[in-house]
């Protein structure tokens, strides 16, 4: 089980992303989101936790969002947002980009909207 707050797993979480804009971009939603990072069953099922004495990390098991996600109780909303944070980390989730994007407010569009763009930066690789 993580011990750790949100803010010190969304800060492990964007250092495992760093160096690939996708996967940097991905982690950006998941973390500004902030309700996936409050979930224990999220945080059990799909994020990775090591600390080897020295240097803690963190990531998150993309491939395993799908599954999740077929039996976790969350609004729609909180399901388009990790949806479309998987798909910006190359996984198909199985639906498409479109019915992903419709219906987010405002706040979440905005979200995803920056994340597409930083993801857009140099072809996905720094």
């Amino acid at each position: 089980m993580i011990t750790l707050t949100p803010d010190q797993l969304a800060q492990l979480l964007c250092t495992w992303a760093a160096g690939y804009y996708t996967d940097e971009a991905a982690a950006q939603l998941v973390c500004e989101h902030r309700s996936w990072l409050t979930r224990p069953d999220f945080l059990a099922i799909c994020v990775n936790y090591d600390h080897d004495g020295t240097t803690p990390v963190a990531w998150i098991d993309w491939p395993a969002v799908p599954a999740f996600l077929e039996r976790a109780a969350c609004s729609s909303s909180e399901a388009r947002v990790l949806r479309l944070a998987a798909e910006l980390a190359g996984i198909d989730t199985g639906q498409p980009l479109g019915e992903l994007l419709t219906s987010l407010d405002d706040h979440n569009s905005r979200l995803v909207a920056d994340a597409i763009a930083h993801a857009l930066r140099l072809g996905g690789r720094r």
